[in-house]
């Protein structure tokens, strides 16, 4: 056996393995504090449901556009087809001026459950053509 300062290679050996093991030992220990925080931190007593919005249906929708369109007084007389897919509105129809296509596009937008619209109004003059 080697002897350096007083202790021999063994028990030099020894505590540098005791160093290291203790080092060790704190990592561990600090990593299970860490993850049980981070466990019980997500943990929560009330449980929060969520619950889909009613979705209205296409009926419902054709019947609020249609109510509205025939309400306003740009569009009074106007003859406007509306149909509705899955919250997506066509409007088919002729009206006659830019300003009556932009309102009832306007309109149907305003209708709850609506997602889309597809504006397939017609001009007067457009339709001449």
């Amino acid at each position: 056996m080697v002897q350096l300062n007083g202790l021999t290679t063994c028990a030099l050996c020894y505590k540098v393995a005791a160093a290291y093991m203790k080092r060790i030992l704190e990592f561990a220990m600090a990593m299970i504090c860490l993850a049980v925080t981070l466990l019980l931190s997500g943990c929560t007593t009330e449980r929060v449901v969520l619950e889909p919005k009613p979705v209205p249906n296409s009926t419902v929708i054709d019947a609020k556009v249609h109510q509205l369109l025939a309400m306003d007084p740009q569009l009074k007389g106007v003859d406007i087809k509306v149909n509705t897919f899955q919250g997506h509105v066509m409007l088919d129809g002729v009206v006659n001026t830019d300003a009556q296509r932009e309102q009832a596009t306007k309109l149907a937008w305003g209708v709850a459950g609506v997602v889309g619209v597809e504006n397939n109004l017609l001009l007067q003059s457009e339709k001449k053509r």
